[in-house]
């Protein structure tokens, strides 16, 4: 939660990270824009789902990047010796 992090703080953990207090303050400025931006992006749908929404943003998608599967894999995706024990965990557990 970079929201809490007051002036205090800031100088403390700059000193203990040997950086100036200005790069930290930026680097926390960065992480709200990006939180921001994948909140923005979760709420379309594009790290959701088969990523078709992706790949319509990124005009077709990027060779291989895998189309179908979500930007950030699935627990589904694997190669098929994954899947097999997947599969064979599955069935003990019954």
């Amino acid at each position: 939660h970079p929201e809490i992090i007051n002036g205090g703080r800031r100088s403390r953990i700059a000193n203990g990270a040997g950086v100036a207090i200005k790069n930290l303050t930026d680097l926390l400025k960065q992480f709200a824009m990006m939180k921001k931006m994948v909140g923005k992006m979760g709420k379309a749908g594009l790290f959701s789902g088969g990523g078709d929404a992706l790949g319509a943003m990124m005009g077709g998608g990027l060779p291989g990047m895998g189309g179908g599967r979500s930007l950030f894999g699935s627990k589904k995706a694997g190669t098929k010796a994954q899947k097999k024990k997947r599969k064979r965990k599955r069935k003990r557990r019954r």
